[in-house]
């Protein structure tokens, strides 16, 4: 999300001035920001310089923070790191895997194994880095009620078991087991049930990421919940609209 399209309940306004704003359905930085100091004084019925003092409160809670060079250079080589799919072809067309800081889609038909390559990426970033993995924390965000901790185990058994195999590297059968229970317990698993429940969720995740450390979030799938949603308006075309516009949204 987009320091813009960020909640004005998120950028410490006082309670007043944040409910005479959502009373005049400004909801987002983005929606304040596209008006003049006029606007909101018309809008509002407050003075040109509390409109002023707003328009210079938002606008400096949602600028970029300035950063210093070697600030920039620890955060891109923190964030160089790729996520390996374990396709070399799918890897090599995607110039070494799944770009960091960027949004990755996989589109295709039902049973066509979108839902296995999100496993398979869990384990690529939660393996231990012995075992070529990142050894990190990821989100897995399961909106089809679908998602099976059982075959990822499975998968998380045999990818040790092979990874094990060609780097000659043993293991005890009990520190065979606490490698694969590590590696399930970076796997973080959020079960949306409603659009509104995962709007929320996702807009709570920038804090989850940082404080965690988050260096993957799946979504299985983001259309799962829109189609029940949207199917559930009845035929009303109020409802349909403000289905469509939940979709848009996420």
């Amino acid at each position: 999300m987009s320091a813009r399209t960020r909640h004005l309940r998120e950028i410490g306004l006082p309670v007043t001035t944040l409910q005479l704003l959502l009373s005049h359905n400004l909801i987002t930085a983005k929606d304040v920001l596209v008006l003049s100091s006029l606007d909101l004084m018309e809008l509002l019925d407050v003075t040109y310089t509390q409109a002023e003092q707003l328009l210079l409160h938002v606008a400096m809670q949602t600028a970029p923070a300035y950063s210093t060079a070697l600030q920039l250079h620890t955060t891109l080589h923190h964030h160089s790191v790729k996520v390996l799919t374990g396709l070399p072809g799918l890897d090599k067309a995607l110039r070494i895997g799944l770009s960091p800081g960027a949004i990755t889609e996989l589109v295709g038909p039902a049973g066509v194994g979108k839902s296995q390559m999100c496993y398979g990426l869990a384990l690529q970033v939660a393996l231990p880095r012995s075992l070529g993995g990142l050894e990190a924390m990821l989100m897995y965000i399961d909106t089809e009620g679908k998602f099976s901790s059982q075959r990822l185990m499975e998968m998380a058994a045999t990818r040790l078991a092979a990874a094990m195999a060609s780097s000659a590297h043993t293991a005890s059968q009990r520190a065979y087991e606490g490698l694969v229970e590590s590696v399930l317990n970076r796997v973080l698993v959020m079960k949306p049930a409603s659009p509104e429940m995962l709007q929320a969720q996702l807009e709570g995740l920038k804090q989850e990421v940082a404080h965690r450390d988050l260096k993957l979030v799946l979504l299985d799938s983001v259309a799962a919940l829109l189609r029940s949603d949207y199917g559930s308006t009845g035929g009303s075309s109020a409802a349909a609209t403000a289905a469509a516009a939940r979709g848009e949204l996420l």
